[in-house]
């Protein structure tokens, strides 16, 4: 026969309870969560880091076919020209020269007040994409005289 000591034994020796299986699985849950918002968070800012470095990518481009092109070039009159579409996103460009006196207008403040120097024009491209996040690049071309 067994005795009341083996039985007390065999008892404390089933496994675990049913609570305390519940708080290991409410813990591992919350800790489940945890990670699940940071994968979404890490997806959100790679898509938001591609999409910028499209749009980077974008202007660049028109910036190097807009240095290409002769000084004298209808893409390089000054004003505000038509916008293009590329790849899901629009580019437009601005020049500015020295006939036109100072910058009034601009999408990048620093400009505002500068008159470009003679044989200078100062050209602003933008790129606006996905969600209307733009990026702007700013650059100088100067006639070789």
């Amino acid at each position: 026969m067994y005795s009341n000591k083996n039985k007390k034994s065999n008892y404390k020796e089933r496994g675990f309870t049913l609570i305390e299986v519940l708080i290991a699985l409410a813990i591992f849950s919350i800790g489940i969560l945890g990670v699940g918002s940071m994968q979404l968070k890490s997806t959100t800012g790679n898509t938001s880091a591609r999409i910028r470095t499209e749009a980077s990518i974008w202007a660049q481009d028109r910036v190097e076919t807009l240095m290409l092109l002769d000084y004298t070039d209808v893409e390089l009159n000054t004003g505000a020209h038509l916008p293009v579409t590329e790849g899901g996103y629009t580019v437009a460009w601005t020049v500015w020269d020295n006939a036109g006196g100072a910058i009034t207008e601009t999408v990048t403040p620093f400009l505002i007040g500068i008159t470009p120097a003679t044989n200078t024009k100062i050209i602003e491209v933008t790129v606006t994409g996905r969600g209307n996040r733009s990026s702007t690049v700013v650059f100088a071309l100067t006639q070789n005289v």
